[in-house]
């Protein structure tokens, strides 16, 4: 255990014969002591009263407390040690500046022929520079000496990082002071303050520590003189290492008020009548309190839904007459049916497979220039390290026996191994196959040599643009006379905004595994979102036909559209070193390669014009859309025809005028990811709402139910809104929620609090449901009925873990009215269904779920005269078995297809003629949520207090799952817009090599965590709304709800508007500020731009 003295208290570390034992009285902690343990050590003296200890001694092991709360991971505390921690010197580490703050030493020890000499060293002389300490080659870490608190010194720990739970610090720090009394006041005594992630090592600011030290009197004026000084002895240049300079220097500055408002807290606490403690108010008081300090209680929430009766009943489009019709199981919330062997390890995925004989593994080799013509590729080296069998490059396709190099889901402009150019980092150029995973890791990583001849490049949407580089001449919507609706406003307004990428981040990432069958077959197994274009593909690399060529998935960990077409490259790669070596081939991508190979959601940047009335109708909305879709088409163009139909959201605009153009990068290629252009095109739609609403100064909420859509209006391409009921959601929403009473206490809680401000936001969301073309909507299943009742189904979705295999069985055991555990659903295969299309767009259970119920009806229909027969009461088994008998077939191949008139967009056309011929969405589904954040004004923290999302999603096939989907979307959208942030090498990020991903992998990239989740999340599932356009009067729900993730984007600018009134004035908190996305705490903080805050511009990211 870890010891502490009034005498020596110690945890994990024997008494030494030092010399310098007798005077020290603190805390010992041997140097492999697991971090938990010391976090247990510490809270006994702390939280228990049966342990002797002086009050104030007990700051010391709170702070270590605190600290640790933040350091990592649970799992990783039980592991790692404190000596460890020490011994890496990470200029992030969290707990060196806090140690060293303290006055923390270690003893070192260095074993000897015959005696251990042991040398005890500051913690500020051990850190000698990046990663280095001073410790000899054989020297080891014994233990960490902690001096205690004197009765008036004080010690907090301070960090900052992309998000609150397991991340790495931006910055954090450890801050002491010792104060004395005097007659009205208290002086410094000594003070010591430490910083981690502003230099190389750890960064102590002599000069602001002698400044507050000269000053002598602890208070706010020399504390404010101070952060002056900080601010310039820590300002950062704009090519530092890790980028956020200006955050950086201003979370110092920050941290070292924070400190101060903490410290004449805790006086105020020993003493309510402390006259320093009295000379706050608690406006000033509330910037003492962050994250690390108030408890956050546990998140909880309200499921509100209700078991639907009625509705369409058929695979037929006609509503059945009974509106009270039962369901079941259909509506009822079952579980997932691989719940409990995913999160019991049995659920088995593609890696999960077992080795067939002669197995090898693969790895790829990826380019590491952005653009330049391939000189040479030498694979001498890997060719002779353990393992290696074989290295195969685009030369392979040379042979009579292949097929084609050339690739692409829509256009063939890719390569499978690039020839004789590179056009991004991270384009394959080959495959290493070694006899083990590891091994081929190791030499596509070290193994391959490649020259080059570099070539001009571009990574960013405005070189781009300045370049005229475009994939296509780009699409235009166009409704009325915009020119003719802006001279008749009375406001118009002007913007632009940045919208960053996302990185899909799937738990399991792309994998296949190809073995070679007789006569020139393959079967492929891969985590694909698309097996018949796996299928395919495959198929045309290896230059067969597409019926030897087997494409199968049992189910993904994840997929969310990065897996539809990006999938695809592996299986092919994996496939080509198949056949040229007669062995099967395993490629599993590690994450790093993951993330640079299989691109993003598309970064878009938009200008917009707007017009209004004065009382904010309205009138005109001209936009010009620009997607980074990297250098291949891919899926781009339909991504952006997608963000045109949705870049007016959920809004009456009598005319508009919009343009998309997908600007060709040297990047990697982008690609489909859930919502698939809409939420970039929605968050357009919305930031011209706000700007007018600011400019007008009238509320946001109330521009908004304004110009709501309402039934029967028709939008800006054509598509009149039948069924549509958003104006009653709106209405909901407002009074379930109490939006004005919450909006009222808001703006209480604001001009009470100084450094902490709260936003409330409410959004609409209207989201078209199907392919935008047309022959994509359609999908097949196959039903067996075995003779003994039970049911096998193999239809052509994938299951991602979206639930779709569980709603198809509640499908299939209402028709033929068995019990869920009767039907089961084996690998989504090509030989099972031909041609079916990618689980996406939020159409696999509107296409396989009616497929499904298409063939358990063409079986029912042949069962009719043995229901005759048999009787009523016959059971389904006693049927089946004897339909048997009769010789009458149990199998069904079902299809489905969208009604042409209800899909399809012809560009080709205008807005009038293809609104007279059909519409582009089978129909829409809606929301609305209104979310409320409150932000740490001195750290850009934030946190989503309360959600309220209320969904129309017709009548529900499982509400359990459709509710996880909505509260899931809702968290990837809020991780769009305020937290995942892509940063590659580009002109504003120079410390990155050119076109080179900085985000590739969990250490650099975040995804919102468990401590992200609201403290309050409800969901109500509207209800009494049946869909006649879909199965059992269901709703698609996979990517509508992610939008609403925006309401914490708009929640968090209103409480920096806030601030901004506070701070800087009427001039500063009335105007408009365009925040880029996502809103990270690093823009939420530097928006504020008060006068502890680093004047600078908003950050620009990569877009």
């Amino acid at each position: 255990m870890p010891s502490y003295r009034s005498a020596t208290q110690r945890l994990g570390s024997k008494s030494s014969s030092s010399a310098s034992d007798a005077s020290f009285h603190g805390i010992e902690v041997g140097a492999a002591v697991p971090l938990v343990r010391l976090d247990q050590f510490c809270k006994m003296h702390v939280v228990k009263t049966n342990v002797a200890i002086a009050p104030h001694h007990k700051r010391t092991f709170a702070a270590i407390r605190r600290m640790l709360k933040w350091f990592a991971s649970v799992q990783i505390r039980n592991v790692a040690s404190l000596g460890g921690n020490l011994a890496t010197a990470s200029p992030i580490g969290d707990m060196n500046p806090l140690l060293t703050a303290m006055g923390a030493k270690v003893e070192l020890a260095l074993e000897n022929e015959n005696s251990v000499s042991r040398r005890i060293v500051p913690l500020k002389e051990f850190f000698v520079s990046y990663r280095r300490v001073a410790l000899a080659p054989t020297e080891v870490i014994v233990r960490v000496l902690i001096p205690l608190a004197k009765e008036h010194e004080f010690i907090f720990p301070f960090k900052q990082a992309r998000r609150r739970e397991d991340d790495i610090s931006i910055v954090t720090a450890g801050m002491r002071v010792n104060l004395v009394p005097g007659d009205k006041d208290w002086h410094v005594d000594d003070i010591s303050l430490v910083y981690g992630g502003m230099a190389a090592t750890i960064k102590v600011p002599e000069a602001t520590q002698q400044a507050l030290r000269t000053a002598k009197t602890w208070n706010l004026t020399n504390v404010k003189a101070a952060c002056n000084v900080l601010a310039v002895e820590l300002a950062l240049p704009v090519t530092v290492p890790g980028g956020m300079s200006a955050y950086r220097t201003t979370l110092s500055v920050s941290f070292l008020y924070k400190f101060y408002l903490e410290v004449v807290e805790a006086l105020g606490r020993a003493n309510p009548q402390d006259a320093l403690w009295l000379s706050l108010d608690d406006r000033e008081r509330s910037g003492a309190q962050s994250y690390m300090t108030v408890h956050r209680p546990p998140s909880s929430g309200l499921q509100r839904f209700g078991i639907e009766k009625g509705g369409l009943m058929t695979s037929k489009l006609e509503p059945s007459g009974s509106g009270t019709a039962v369901r079941a199981p259909v509506g009822h919330p079952l579980m997932h049916r691989s719940a409990y062997g995913q999160v019991s390890g049995e659920a088995k995925y593609v890696d999960d497979m077992d080795d067939v004989n002669h197995v090898l593994h693969g790895a790829l080799v990826l380019s590491t220039v952005p653009h330049g013509d391939i000189v040479r590729i030498d694979a001498s080296k890997a060719l002779k390290m353990p393992g290696v069998v074989a290295f195969l490059d685009a030369s392979v396709f040379n042979l009579d026996t292949f097929g084609h190099n050339e690739l692409g889901p829509v256009i063939h402009d890719e390569e499978c191994f690039a020839s004789n150019r590179v056009v991004t980092v991270g384009q394959p150029l080959g495959i290493v196959l070694a006899a083990t995973h590891q091994q081929a890791t190791a030499a596509a990583d070290v193994g391959v040599h490649v020259e080059y001849n570099t070539l001009p490049s571009l990574v960013s949407i405005d070189e781009a643009i300045s370049a005229q580089s475009f994939h296509t001449k780009g699409h235009t919507l166009v409704r009325g006379n915009v020119e003719a609706a802006f001279a008749a406003s009375d406001v118009v307004v002007e913007g632009q905004i940045y919208i960053g990428g996302q990185e899909h981040f799937y738990l399991e990432t792309n994998v296949s595994y190809c073995i070679p069958m007789e006569d020139g077959a393959m079967h492929v197994t891969s985590s694909t979102q698309a097996v018949a274009k796996t299928q395919a593909c495959v198929a045309q690399c290896l230059g067969i036909p597409a019926h030897k060529v087997v494409a199968c998935v049992k189910r993904m960990g994840g997929g969310f559209g990065g897996k539809e077409t990006r999938s695809v490259f592996v299986a092919c790669a994996a496939a080509v070193a198949a056949k040229a070596l007669k062995r099967p081939v395993r490629l599993l991508v590690e994450r790093s390669v993951d993330m640079l190979t299989s691109g993003t959601r598309h970064p878009y940047f938009a200008k917009y014009k707007a017009g209004a009335t004065k009382d904010g109708k309205l009138l005109a909305y001209d936009v010009e859309l620009f997607n980074n879709a990297g250098y291949s088409l891919d899926l781009s163009e339909a991504v952006m025809d997608r963000a045109l139909f949705h870049c007016e959201n959920a809004y009456f605009v009598p005319n508009v005028r919009a343009v998309g153009k997908c600007c060709k990068t040297n990047l990697p290629t982008n690609t489909a990811f859930r919502g698939f252009g809409a939420p970039q095109g929605m968050m357009v739609g919305e930031t011209m709402i706000e700007h007018l609403a600011s400019t007008l100064q009238m509320q946001a909420k109330d521009v908004r139910e304004i110009n709501l859509y309402k039934a029967n209006m028709r939008t800006h391409f054509g598509q009149v809104l039948t069924d549509f009921h958003l104006d009653a959601l709106w209405a909901r929403a407002l009074r379930e929620s109490r939006y004005d009473e919450r909006l009222a206490k808001v703006e209480t809680f604001n001009r009470q609090n100084k450094w902490k401000k709260q936003g409330l936001s409410i959004l609409p969301s209207k989201f078209g449901i199907s392919f935008t073309n047309k022959f994509m909507n359609q999908g097949g299943s196959l039903v067996h009925v075995y003779s003994d009742g039970s049911v096998l189904v193999s239809h052509g979705g994938t299951e991602m873990g979206q639930g779709l295999h569980t709603k198809v069985i509640q499908i299939v055991a209402k028709a033929f009215g068995i019990s869920c555990d009767d039907v089961t659903i084996h690998d989504t295969s090509t030989d099972k269904v031909a041609n079916s299309q990618p689980s996406a767009a939020s159409m696999s259970t509107d296409l396989y779920g009616m497929a499904t119920l298409d063939a358990c009806e063409q079986i029912l229909e042949r069962l009719k005269p043995v229901v005759a027969k048999l009787g009523p009461n016959a059971t389904f088994a006693q049927v089946t078995r004897a339909a048997y008998f009769d010789r009458i077939c149990l199998s069904a191949h079902g299809f489905f297809i969208v009604p042409g008139e209800n899909c399809g967009y012809d560009w080709s056309k205008s807005v009038d003629e293809n609104s007279a011929t059909g519409q582009a969405f089978n129909y829409f589904t809606t929301g609305v949520c209104v979310t409320q954040v409150e932000l740490d004004v001195l750290t850009g923290d934030t946190h989503m207090q309360t959600v309220d999302i209320y969904m129309d999603i017709g009548a529900s096939i499982n509400p359990a799952i459709d509710i996880g989907q909505i509260e899931g979307a809702f968290i990837q959208g809020f991780g769009l817009f305020c937290m995942e942030q892509h940063v590659w090498g580009d002109a504003n990020h120079p410390w990155i090599p050119r076109g080179a991903f900085f985000t590739r992998g969990p250490g650099t990239y975040k995804i919102p965590a468990f401590n992200d989740v609201p403290l309050q999340f409800n969901v109500w599932l509207e209800p009494n709304m049946k869909n006649k356009l879909a199965v059992h009067s269901s709703k698609a729900i996979g990517e509508p709800p992610l939008f609403l993730g925006a309401t914490a984007y708009f929640a968090i600018k209103a409480a920096i508007d806030a601030a901004r009134l506070e701070h800087i004035g009427e001039d500063g908190g009335r105007s408009f500020q365009m925040l880029p996305s996502p809103l990270t705490p690093e823009r939420a903080r530097l928006a504020v731009q008060d006068a502890l805050c680093v004047t600078t511009p908003i950050p620009y990211g990569c877009y």
